[in-house]
């Protein structure tokens, strides 16, 4: 792997309206990585990703992406730079075939030109995607609609790919599947900036992980590290 990283988050400062929901979000991520962002609700894991993707303009501290700021950046722009976001709840639009919203990802014009390809590669990852191809998305089961989300990111051909908690609501088979799903998205050498409410699991196949609470970046580690730490496993583990 590369020293120089991938992904540069420093000092990150955001607003939601008038009130101040980070303060101080400090974190890197280096290419094919795999990096989990822990915290409890309203850690601002969510508005971090958010803030990087273009979806929330920061309001201070700075966002490098392969070198380059890119804080203040449309999320369009964004997008053509080499970074997917796959939100929380997935986002699909439930009346578009499952093909339909694939499709969705690959709006820009390199990506567009490849999507029969890249619509190839993400039925390999997700089988039953291409069993399902002509079914509306809403019609899928939770896991299934998952997978569908993922793929779309995929078909915009990310090197970094934001997952927000997309193990939510899953059963524990299905939470299993998701993670082997992300080592194999890993393994294709894209960047995975992981935010996952199974800690456990996350911080097992995890390089590095960032803790953060009440907006602040307040501890960090290898996977492995925290993993151990006892304060973690307390905090977030109930052990």
């Amino acid at each position: 792997m590369s020293a120089e990283p991938i992904l540069r988050v420093r000092n990150l400062v955001a607003f939601h309206g008038d009130v101040q929901a980070l303060w101080d979000v400090s974190f890197e991520a280096s290419p094919g990585e795999l990096v989990v962002l822990l915290g409890g609700n309203g850690g601002g894991k969510t508005t971090t990703i958010r803030a990087i993707s273009g979806m929330l303009r920061p309001a201070g501290g700075s966002v490098e992406f392969k070198g380059a700021p890119i804080h203040g950046v449309a999320s369009r722009r964004i997008v053509e730079l080499g970074i997917g976001h796959v939100p929380e709840g997935r986002a699909l639009f439930p009346q578009m075939s499952v093909r339909e919203n694939l499709l969705l990802g690959a709006y820009l014009p390199g990506p567009h030109r490849r999507r029969r390809e890249n619509l190839e590669k993400v039925f390999s990852l997700f089988p039953v995607l291409k069993a399902r191809h002509r079914q509306s998305a809403g019609t899928l089961s939770g896991g299934e609609q998952q997978m569908c989300a993922i793929g779309r990111g995929l078909m915009s051909e990310p090197s970094l790919l934001m997952l927000d908690e997309p193990s939510l609501g899953l059963a524990p088979i299905l939470v299993e599947e998701i993670f082997r799903i992300i080592a194999d998205i890993r393994k294709e050498g894209v960047t995975v900036l992981l935010v996952e409410q199974h800690v456990e699991q996350a911080l097992e196949v995890a390089d590095h992980a960032f803790i953060l609470a009440d907006g602040r970046t307040v501890g960090k580690g290898t996977g492995a590290e925290l993993l151990a730490n006892p304060e973690v496993r307390k905090a977030y583990l109930s052990v």
